[in-house]
């Protein structure tokens, strides 16, 4: 049996009030699942659909299940739904977790962004950007160890220059 879903129409977050739900049998005509619409011979969730019937399972949420023309196995829309949803709630948990990978290599790379461009202000002379670059990058990692002594060697050098202002009385550049 073909499996289609409207996935869309179900909430994205799992709270669609009735998941797994299954609203009934929708028979349709010319032993195709999409085909003509006949409500008359629609069934019921527990009604075991018979080998020779077309249509498909009507799920809560709007989630189609088990579209089927004349030729499949018998079947229940109740274990249809249940089954379409055990698939959905699979699906939507690979998606957070491949999402969750996504933010983690983003910030893997916005930490070695910060750092490199912290580094190119602490060799340019501007401690000031390079000081506020390397606590960024700190914040999205606060072990990274070669951003770390980067941080104490360029707040050492603020510090140092800001000794020699108040002994010059003016900005050391």
């Amino acid at each position: 049996p073909l499996v289609t879903l409207f996935a869309g129409l179900a909430s994205a977050d799992g709270d669609d009030g009735g998941e797994g739900k299954c609203m009934g049998w929708r028979q349709t005509a010319g032993c195709s699942p999409s085909g003509r619409r006949e409500p008359a011979r629609d069934r019921g969730c527990d009604v075991s659909i018979g080998q020779d019937w077309s249509g498909y399972c009507e799920c809560a949420g709007g989630v189609r299940a088990a579209e089927s023309t004349c030729t499949h196995e018998s079947f229940t829309c109740e274990a249809k739904c249940r089954e379409q949803w055990a698939w959905l709630r699979e699906q939507r948990k690979k998606r957070a977790e491949q999402e969750k990978e996504v933010e983690s290599a983003s910030a893997d790379d916005n930490l070695a962004k910060l750092y490199k461009r912290g580094k190119g202000f602490y060799v340019m002379g501007n401690t000031e950007l390079a000081l506020r670059h390397f606590r960024e990058a700190l914040k999205l990692d606060p072990e990274h160890g070669a951003c770390k002594a980067d941080y104490k060697q360029a707040k050492k050098l603020e510090k140092l220059l800001g000794k020699l202002e108040g002994v010059m009385g003016k900005e050391v550049e």
